[in-house]
């Protein structure tokens, strides 16, 4: 008789678990389009990526960016001229590499040398989350919104040029 409470427990725990991790439909997506302020050799490649949380909510993910060099000179992606901007706020960029910690810190800046590219994610400052309690963690937090926005700044030469990120979500 004692192993029937176990069972049921069990089996509880399997069907919670199948129907919390069971995404609804298809996720929608991103639509993205990266403008520069000057026409340059220097390139800027950008997808925005939708995430799906059963705790924290759906939304934006974050960015993934490739920086390509095609000038004979060493090129700068400058953090601390960039950032993230989501339901109308403005946040600093926090990229892979960083500890979670550090999130409202400047990264520092990537170095890409000529002919070479670099690819790095990109989050918002925000979006690092400590969960707390007994069993806390980090997780990076999804952003609900429609519309986002990442302004990256690359020095190359002595110019600063600004590259613009527009992404916007489409219906599934």
């Amino acid at each position: 008789m004692r192993s029937l409470p176990s069972v049921v427990l069990i089996g509880s725990l399997i069907l919670l678990a199948s129907c919390a991790s069971t995404p609804s439909g298809p996720a929608p997506t991103f639509n993205v389009q990266v403008t520069a302020d000057t026409p340059v050799e220097i390139q800027v490649a950008a997808i925005a990526s939708y995430g799906r949380n059963f705790l924290y909510g759906d939304g934006l993910a974050g960015f993934g960016v490739s920086v390509s060099n095609n000038t004979g000179k060493m090129a700068r992606v400058n953090w601390e001229k960039s950032s993230v901007i989501t339901n109308g706020t403005s946040s600093p960029p926090f990229i892979s590499g960083m500890k979670y910690k550090d999130a409202g810190t400047t990264p520092p800046p990537l170095m890409v040398p000529s002919g070479g590219k670099i690819s790095v994610d990109v989050f918002s400052a925000s979006q690092p989350y400590y969960t707390g309690g007994q069993y806390a963690t980090w997780i990076m937090q999804n952003i609900k919104t429609q519309k986002a926005q990442l302004i990256i700044c690359v020095e190359s030469e002595g110019k600063e040029i600004y590259f613009t990120v527009d992404a916007t979500l489409s219906a599934p």
